[in-house]
C-alpha cells in the first residue's frame, strides 16, 4: 500500500535548500471526475430554476410570517412557468433530446406531445382563459422536460443532490413550524403555516428510496425527515398522505431490500428506529411547547375518528369521499364529445355551489361556479383531453411500472420505479398533479424518464450482477 501511494519525490538538499522535483513519467488523474456542463445540459438547468422559484413561492406564507412582502414571492412563483416553457422548446429543437430514450418509450412520448399541442389549440377555440391554458400547459412541460432530464442518467447526481438540498432545507423549515401548533383542532392545524408550505418536502419518496445507498449522515437526515413527515400529517390529521407515507415505509422495508442487495436488515432497523425516535422526541416537545397534555395523542386519536368517518371506513373513502363528489361533477356535465377528447388546457367543470374550492369561472362568454382542476389527481388529464388522453398518457406509465424485473440490477431504477408506483396508486384519492403540484409533477417525470432508458429495454439483465462501484465525494 505504501508503494502505491508514494509520489516518487526525489529530495536534493544544496546550500541548505529543498528542492523537489516530480518524476517525469508520473501522471496525475483526478480521483473523482466532475461533469462539465454543457449546451445539453440547458434543459436541466433551465428545470432547476423552475424547481426552486416554485419552492420558493411554496414558502410564501413562512415569507410572510417573517415580515417579508409577498408580492415579489407571488412574482417568482408564478414566472416559473418562463424557464419551463424555454427548457421545453429547447428540448423540441435540440438534435438527439431523445437518444437516451428508448424506442418504444420515444414514441409514447411524441404521441403526449402531439396530445399536449391539441389540448392547447382547444382550449383556445372553446374561449378560455388564455392564463388559465398556460398553467395547464406547464403542467405537462414540465412533465416532458423531467422526463427526458431524467432519461439522460447522467444527470442523476446532479438531480438527486438538487432534490436532496431542497428536502433537508424543508426538514429544517418544517421542524420549526411544527413545534408552534399548539391545537390538536385540526380547523387550527392546517391554518398553520405549516400546513400551507407542506409541499416544500415533495421529494422524500425518492430520498428514502436511495437511502440505502446514501453515506450514513444522509440515512440519518432522511430517517429524521420521515419521522417529521409522519408526525406533520398525524398533526394535520390527513388520511389519504398519512395512509401513502405508511404505505411507503412497507415498500422500502420489504419490497426494496428485497431486490437491492444494498439495503439491508440493519438499514430497515435504522429506519425503523429512526422514524420512532423523532416522533417520540417530536411528541415530548409538542407537549412541552403548547397547553394540551398530549397534542401528539389528541391527534392521533382525531385522525383514527376520521378514519372511521360516520359510516365506516369503506364508506369515508367512497360515499363519503368529496373528492369523488367532485369527479361525479365532471361527469354529470360533460358532453359524449368531453368525454372523449376534453375541453382543452385551461377548461374548467361546473360544480355546486357550496363546493367550496370553487371560483367565478367565465369561459366562452358565460360565467359560472366552477374548478379548473379536480382534487383527483388521474381526473386531470380526463378533463384535459378526455378518454383518449387519459389512455394514451397513463397507459405509458404502466408500461414502465410493468417492467420491474428490468430495472433489479440498478438500485436507482427500483428507487424511481418505487416513487412512480407510489404516487399513481394515491392519485386515485389525492390530487399530486396541477397546477399547484408542479413539483411533484417533475419528481415523477424525472424518475419515469429513468425508467425509459435505452439500457432497460435490452436483453433482461441478471439481478445477481454486481452494481458498478462509484466515488463519492
Amino acid at each position: 500500500m505504501r508503494e502505491a501511494l508514494t509520489l516518487c519525490w526525489s529530495v536534493s538538499r544544496p546550500k541548505g535548500k529543498t528542492n523537489l522535483e516530480l518524476s517525469s513519467d508520473i501522471e496525475f488523474k483526478p480521483l473523482i471526475r466532475r461533469h462539465r456542463l454543457g449546451a445539453q445540459d440547458l434543459p436541466m438547468i433551465l428545470l432547476g430554476i423552475a424547481v426552486l422559484q416554485f419552492f420558493i413561492g411554496i414558502l410564501e406564507p413562512f415569507f410572510v410570517d417573517v415580515g417579508i412582502n409577498p408580492e415579489p414571492i407571488r412574482f417568482i412563483r408564478h414566472a416559473h412557468l418562463a424557464p419551463l416553457g424555454l427548457a421545453f422548446l429547447v428540448l423540441i429543437g435540440m438534435q438527439g433530446a431523445m437518444a437516451s430514450v428508448a424506442r418504444p418509450v420515444a414514441g409514447w412520448l411524441v404521441w403526449v406531445v402531439v396530445a399536449m399541442i391539441s389540448m392547447f389549440i382547444i382550449g383556445l377555440l372553446r374561449g378560455v382563459f388564455f392564463s388559465a391554458a398556460l398553467l395547464d400547459a406547464g403542467i405537462y412541460e414540465a412533465f416532458v422536460v423531467a422526463f427526458l432530464v431524467g432519461a439522460r442518467h447522467e444527470n442523476w447526481k446532479i438531480v438527486h443532490r438538487f432534490f436532496a438540498i431542497l428536502f433537508y432545507s424543508g426538514v429544517v423549515i418544517m421542524a420549526v413550524e411544527l413545534l408552534l401548533i399548539e391545537s390538536a383542532v385540526r380547523d387550527d392545524s392546517i391554518s398553520s403555516v405549516a400546513y400551507h408550505v407542506r409541499s416544500v418536502l415533495f421529494a422524500w419518496p425518492l430520498l428514502l428510496f436511495t437511502a440505502g445507498t446514501a453515506p450514513r449522515f444522509q440515512k440519518l437526515c432522511t430517517a429524521a425527515g420521515m419521522g417529521l413527515i409522519v408526525l406533520m400529517y398525524v398533526l394535520f390529521q390527513k388520511r389519504a398522505p398519512t395512509v401513502r407515507v405508511a404505505f411507503a415505509l412497507l415498500l422500502f422495508l420489504w419490497l426494496v431490500p428485497g431486490v437491492v442487495r444494498a439495503a439491508r436488515m440493519k438499514l430497515r432497523l435504522f429506519v425503523v428506529v429512526g422514524t420512532l425516535s423523532v416522533l417520540l422526541f417530536s411528541g415530548f416537545m409538542a407537549s412541552t411547547q403548547s397547553e394540551s397534555a398530549n397534542l401528539v395523542s389528541e391527534s392521533s386519536m382525531a385522525l383514527a375518528g376520521r378514519f372511521q368517518g360516520s359510516s365506516g371506513f369503506m364508506d369515508t373513502l367512497t360515499k363519503e369521499n368529496q373528492r369523488w363528489e367532485e369527479a361525479k361533477f365532471f361527469f354529470d356535465e360533460a358532453s359524449e364529445l368531453e368525454l372523449v377528447f376534453g375541453k382543452g388546457f385551461g377548461g374548467a367543470v361546473p360544480v355546486a355551489w357550496w363546493w367550496s374550492p370553487g371560483l367565478a369561472i367565465t369561459e366562452d362568454g358565460r360565467t359560472f361556479h366552477g374548478v379548473y382542476s379536480m382534487h383527483i389527481g388521474l381526473s386531470h388529464p380526463l378533463l384535459k383531453g378526455g378518454f383518449f388522453f387519459w389512455f394514451i398518457f397513463f397507459g405509458g406509465w404502466v408500461m414502465l411500472l410493468f417492467r420491474l424485473h428490468h430495472y433489479r440490477s440498478d438500485s436507482r431504477a427500483v428507487a424511481c420505479w418505487a416513487v412512480v408506483l407510489i404516487n399513481f396508486v394515491f392519485m386515485s384519492v389525492e390530487t399530486l398533479w396541477g397546477s399547484s403540484n408542479v413539483v411533484t409533477v417533475i419528481l415523477i417525470g424525472f424518475c419515469l424518464g429513468y425508467l425509459g432508458n435505452r439500457k432497460f429495454w435490452g436483453p433482461r439483465p441478471d439481478p445477481n450482477s454486481p452494481e458498478p462501484a462509484e466515488v463519492e465525494a
